[in-house]
């Protein structure tokens, strides 16, 4: 099957040889300007400070794991509830609801000055960890959760 467009590179098949660059018709290979999507997460973990997502799948919830310009957040969905908690470095968010509405937030370490969550990240990683799970569409990250 070909796809108009790649929006993703999945990591653990790509050894950065520089092919993939030949043959994109955009500036730069997918291996430099798509997101990484990790097979796992102890391939993540090991590969930092490399940018990139992983996801992770429990009895009771789905989590995406990911480094943005070096920086890590942490996205989990509650499989019963639906609700989200998204983190940083510095904050806890929790959404509960659709539309999603602030449940609660809160610090995880004192801050000096004032903290802004990027609430750009936390959409584009609910999106990214709603597409990874989507069992109607079976690829590489998916297939093995």
């Amino acid at each position: 099957m070909e796809e108009s467009c790649q929006i993703a590179n999945f990591a653990d098949f790509c050894n950065a040889c520089g092919n993939c660059d030949t043959f994109c018709p955009e500036y730069g290979g997918p291996f430099i300007r798509k997101p990484q999507v990790f097979g796992d997460l102890h391939t993540w973990q090991r590969l930092k400070p490399r940018d990139g997502f992983a996801v992770s799948k429990t009895a009771g919830s789905c989590t995406i794991h990911g480094r943005i310009r070096g920086e890590a957040y942490v996205l989990t969905r509650n499989a019963s509830s639906g609700d989200i908690t998204f983190s940083d470095r510095s904050a806890v968010v929790t959404l509960t609801g659709d539309p999603p509405v602030i449940a609660s937030a809160s610090c995880v370490v004192k801050l000096a000055d004032a903290h802004r969550v990027d609430t750009g990240i936390l959409i584009m990683m609910r999106t990214l960890l709603d597409g990874m799970m989507d069992t109607g569409h079976i690829h590489p990250v998916n297939a093995r959760l």
